[in-house]
């Protein structure tokens, strides 16, 4: 996380933006390997991208081959407003008809800690190497990450132990710092360092705080202690904000 945000005028141009980098990704992974697969979060930060995606009908056609997860989702009925699956359903993976078994959701029928478990075992059953893989194999392409006032991101909240976790991709979160206080499973600090890309999103006046802590005034990486400041990727961490987060105002 060493490269100055990119600065967008507002969410829906920064939502826009985002989403056509996903489809390069998207693009270049199947050229590469045969298949893209995305883990997605929600909140009001991806909503314009989703509806991006659902306009371009992303992961829908047969030469699309797409594969959606969850970086955290909140153990609540799918059809529950307060679930990122709903949301991501609504506005983009039922408009665009992404076929069912290209969508892999949290089981928030269980409670939370058999979800996380479920999760993770899932995650390694579909993406974990082989033992007789050569090389580590990334266990998907992109992330795509919110950021919370206190540095949250996924569901990892500051001083919480899951932020401890290694040898797991995902956990259960009983006691989040935030609303909407439910249950939670959360991808790990561990299991987002599998992706190849991390992408944050972090719209709005809001977030400028939490930017001011997380970045030095250069641009360049500031405190580490954050949960949001402790994602590494395979390839790439990228901020994408607009002019309101940004602390040091509309110029990039």
């Amino acid at each position: 996380m060493s490269l100055r945000p990119i600065v967008h005028a507002d969410a829906e141009a920064g939502g826009r933006a985002v989403a056509e980098r996903v489809f390069d990704l998207a693009a270049e992974a199947i050229r590469a390997r045969g298949a893209f697969a995305i883990a997605v979060s929600g909140g009001r930060s991806p909503e314009t991208m989703f509806r991006a995606f659902a306009s371009r009908r992303a992961a829908a056609a047969e030469g699309e081959p797409w594969t959606v997860l969850w970086c955290d989702e909140r153990v609540v009925p799918p059809d529950d407003p307060r679930s990122n699956f709903g949301l991501a359903r609504r506005l983009w993976l039922a408009p665009a008809r992404v076929p069912a078994e290209r969508i892999l959701p949290v089981p928030t029928e269980l409670p939370a800690e058999q979800a996380a478990d479920r999760y993770d075992g899932l995650l390694r059953e579909r993406f974990a190497p082989g033992a007789s893989s050569p090389r580590p194999r990334q266990a998907f392409d992109v992330a795509v990450l919110g950021l919370g006032p206190d540095g949250h991101t996924a569901s990892l909240f500051p001083g919480r132990p899951s932020l401890a976790v290694v040898g797991r991709w995902s956990v259960a979160e009983r006691s989040p710092t935030q609303e909407p206080r439910v249950p939670r499973v959360t991808l790990t600090l561990e299991g987002i360092g599998h992706v190849r890309h991390a992408i944050f999103l972090a719209w709005g006046a809001e977030k400028r705080p939490v930017l001011s802590s997380l970045f030095s005034d250069d641009g360049t990486t500031g405190a580490r202690d954050l949960p949001a400041g402790r994602v590494r990727a395979q390839e790439s961490v990228e901020w994408h904000v607009d002019r309101s987060a940004w602390p040091t105002g509309p110029s990039a």
